[in-house]
């Protein structure tokens, strides 16, 4: 997922979508900062390079660090906040081996590093490149 910002927008990994309760215990509650009341966790991707690769004009990023207690670095975030979906194409190494624990439900888990795929679609080439 893309994630727009003031400051501009990253890439995420979205992990849940919820809404947190109108009441408790009977009283009505008023969540600030949530319009909608939708919220969003994700994890977040290290920023985009400044500029794209010569070879196939794709952005890269990479999965950041953990933090030091071992968690991923997520944030909980308006659903507003959530531009478009993107595709992001694991980095192999230079053998173009592919691990064989990779699975299309743990690839963004873990591979290190991802071309931001602008070519997927017309609105895709539009939006990021």
């Amino acid at each position: 997922m893309l994630i727009k910002f003031d400051l501009g927008t990253r890439a995420a990994h979205l992990k849940a979508v919820f809404r947190l309760p109108d009441t408790i215990d009977g009283n009505t509650v008023n969540w600030p900062g949530t319009s909608s009341g939708m919220l969003a966790y994700v994890e977040w991707y290290t920023k985009f390079t400044l500029s794209a690769d010569k070879y196939h004009n794709m952005y890269t990023l990479a999965l950041p660090p953990t933090r030091t207690d071992g968690t991923k670095q997520g944030a909980i975030i308006s659903l507003s906040q959530i531009r478009q979906a993107c595709h992001l194409i694991p980095h192999y190494d230079k053998h173009l081996v592919i691990p064989r624990t990779w699975t299309t439900d743990n690839v963004l888990d873990l591979s290190g590093h991802f071309w931001l795929n602008n070519w997927a679609s017309l609105y895709a080439y539009q939006t990021l490149w």
